[in-house]
């Protein structure tokens, strides 16, 4: 087993640097926050974060109703995906936030695009920084899951 919290082995990690936005969503409060993509695998990812404070809420000790997504860009278009935390960290050195997240519940059109785009980086040896908005319902990528 795998402490503290995974119970299998992780999928590998590919190192990159994208900037996504972190839609935080509360009973009574939302909003987006920036965050940036350090590394990522079809299971989840480690991002960097300013705060770990939304509005009145903290992004671990909370409200077990918010639910929270990830939304970047891929070369296919725009993805979200819904994500749960794993744990945290003050980078050292930094006023900054090591956070790891699971992709949770993905839609299959959206995996199979986040698995097409890291395929692509473990072919490829240049690193392109990516910047993404949450996406507009046209552009999802799993927009056709939602409807069927």
């Amino acid at each position: 087993m795998w402490w503290p919290f995974n119970k299998k082995k992780p999928a590998p990690r590919h190192t990159i640097h994208w900037h996504a936005t972190m839609h935080c969503s509360f009973p009574e409060y939302e909003q987006n926050v920036p965050v940036e993509v350090l590394e990522i695998s079809s299971k989840g990812a480690r991002l960097r974060v300013e705060k770990l404070q939304v509005g009145p809420y903290h992004l671990f000790v909370g409200d077990p109703l918010a639910k929270f997504s990830l939304a970047f860009s891929l070369d296919d278009g725009a993805v979200e995906a819904p994500v749960e935390f794993l744990w945290y960290n003050l980078e050292e050195g930094k006023r900054t936030f090591l956070v790891d997240v699971d992709f949770a519940a993905m839609p299959d059109a959206t995996k199979s695009a986040l698995k097409k785009a890291i395929k692509q980086l473990t072919h490829s040896t240049a690193e392109t920084p990516t910047s993404a908005a949450l996406p507009m319902p046209a552009e999802r990528i799993d927009s056709a899951d939602e409807t069927e």
